[in-house]
């Protein structure tokens, strides 16, 4: 069903209903907004999983057997709305360009840090590491500088 099919079939039923039809759109756009977001956070949540973990995101031979899609594909079977953007034709994101895109950006805000530490004079870290309840070692790693114009 396109958009505009779509659009048409709100306003006949908000005239039987007397609905009023910019409140239905804006409120559908909204829904689909936080589903999207919600998906893209998945997908960059999923990116930064396997980076971390030091896995390869591509696979060998096919995007349709890499590590990211099998990880997206499990995760989606938890969630309606992954299930319904996997499914989807266009714009999900997820091409190699993208992925790409997404990995530089976190390495780009940590590289910013660095150079803002280094172009301070007075700086500091906290370092600490405690287990947790399951006795798994946690490590917290802060930084602190300030900026002084003289």
């Amino acid at each position: 069903m396109s958009a505009c099919h779509k659009e048409a079939v709100l306003k006949f039923v908000s005239l039987e209903t007397n609905v009023n039809i910019a409140a239905s759109i804006s409120n559908e756009k909204l829904r689909q907004m936080r589903e999207n977001r919600a998906c893209l956070l998945k997908i960059i949540s999923s990116l930064r999983y396997l980076s971390d973990q030091g896995i390869p995101i591509r696979g060998q031979s096919s995007d349709e057997r890499s590590n990211f899609n099998n990880l997206l594909n499990l995760r989606s079977e938890d969630s309606v709305e992954l299930q319904k953007w996997l499914n989807r034709d266009s714009y999900k994101w997820m091409s190699h360009e993208i992925q790409n895109e997404i990995l530089n950006m976190s390495h780009s805000v940590l590289r910013k840090l660095v150079q803002n530490v280094k172009n301070t004079v007075y700086f500091s870290i906290i370092a600490d590491e405690t287990s947790d309840i399951t006795t798994k070692e946690q490590f917290s790693f802060c930084v602190r500088y300030k900026n002084l114009k003289v």
